[in-house]
């Protein structure tokens, strides 16, 4: 029993994989009720929104805007899981989708990790060292793990003999345990479990579960039960439905700073004799508690946050040792010194200025060497020693870039 996301596979089966390996080597429902959009908090803000929509994973802003396909639109891609840096996002590719890929967040770069054709909903670790997935490949499904970089997968051997298949993994927030879906005779429960397969059960009922997720703080872990959003305690007990509208609310994913959940939430319209007139599907989001619901007005599954990369300002431009000449006159200036004693440095530095700029580099070192001796000679006099010792310094930095002897 593959529980997650399993009617998304169904849909999708019409590309073959050919399809996907040519790739590597080289739309909406009817909406029958009026749109309501209210911006989440401006704590999202460092965040993104990655979800899959008709087999093509996108992008948007945590507030439904900037919606953005990345990746190439001849390779089925559903089930984002973006790396703990944002830089790159996992996903389930393939013919049914069945493969575990890899791509960077802007969608170059595809590849594939697996290749059994049997492996889905990948999880990257927090700590940014797995991939976790699950995957058909000995029969019933199992947990197994990546590398982001490749190589060879190691199922989770999990301890519990009563375990038939497990599905849908999701980190802890120090990537020490995974929670999954367990499978028995009597149905399916939660479970988290070391890396080592040492298991805790969870939950105890017979309502079917599916998309587990994991607080970042580690002390809860959300989950669908199809038709609504649940929240239990990470160790057992204090289970809490959080949603109560739509027909189906699925795929609960948390913000990095754990008071927002997002979601798929469907709802279907009837008329009077119960026929259906109308389906409206987008993602939401709403609070921990389950208060604050939102709609994005984005149709799309599997919402996963994005971190944003913070990209560091550019260094500022090397300047010339013409520019820094100039600079060092105007530190001279700056000094307020008597009348003489700016004019006898400045006069050397315009020398070095005009001599550099006519082409003649010896002459500019020499008048650059005479602006530091004459400098030296005023240490502690009509300069103090921290204004020499700065003047000098720069003078000989200046004279080292310009490969004076």
């Amino acid at each position: 029993m593959n529980t997650r996301r399993a009617t998304r596979v169904s849909r999708l089966t019409y590309i073959a994989l050919a399809l996907l390996l040519c790739a590597v080597s080289s739309n909406s429902l009817p909406n029958s009720s009026a749109a309501v959009v209210v911006a989440p908090s401006a704590n999202q803000s460092a965040s993104k929104i990655a979800y899959d929509r008709n087999g093509r994973i996108y992008t948007m802003n945590a507030d439904g805007s900037n919606q953005t396909p990345v990746g190439n639109p001849n390779v089925l891609a559903i089930d984002p899981s973006a790396s703990p840096d944002g830089a790159k996002i996992a996903f389930a590719c393939g013919t049914e989708p069945n493969t575990i890929c890899v791509m960077n967040a802007d969608g170059s770069n595809l590849t594939l990790l697996t290749d059994t054709l049997t492996d889905s909903s990948p999880a990257w670790s927090p700590d940014g060292t797995k991939i976790a997935f699950h995957s058909t490949r000995e029969g019933n499904s199992h947990i197994y793990f990546v590398s982001p970089s490749g190589g060879a997968a190691t199922r989770l051997a999990v301890n519990d003999a009563s375990l038939l298949s497990e599905t849908s993994p999701t980190w802890s927030p120090d990537s020490t345990r995974v929670a999954f879906i367990g499978i028995t005779e009597e149905g399916s429960d939660i479970y988290t479990a070391t890396l080592d397969g040492t298991v805790t059960r969870v939950t105890y009922s017979e309502i079917l579960k599916n998309s587990p997720a994991w607080s970042p703080d580690g002390a809860h872990i959300a989950f669908d039960t199809f038709n609504h959003i649940r929240v239990v305690n990470a160790g057992g007990g204090g289970e809490t439905v959080l949603t109560s509208a739509g027909d189906s609310n699925t795929t609960p994913a948390w913000s990095p700073d754990g008071t927002k959940i997002a979601f798929n939430r469907e709802t279907i319209f009837r008329d009077a004799d119960e026929i259906v007139t109308g389906r409206e599907e987008s993602i939401y989001l709403m609070n921990a508690d389950g208060s604050g619901v939102l709609k994005l007005n984005v149709i799309g599954r599997n919402p996963t946050f994005q971190p944003v990369q913070n990209t560091p300002p550019p260094p500022p431009p090397v300047k010339t040792p013409a520019e820094r000449i100039a600079d060092l006159d105007a530190l001279v200036r700056g000094y307020n010194l008597p009348y003489g004693m700016t004019n006898s440095l400045t006069v050397k530095l315009r020398d070095a200025l005009n001599s550099l700029n006519a082409g003649n580099t010896a002459a500019a070192c020499a008048k650059l060497s005479d602006f530091a001796k004459h400098t030296s000679a005023q240490s502690a006099k009509k300069l103090t020693a921290a204004q020499a010792t700065q003047l000098i310094d720069e003078a000989s930095s200046i004279r080292a870039a310009l490969g004076c002897s």
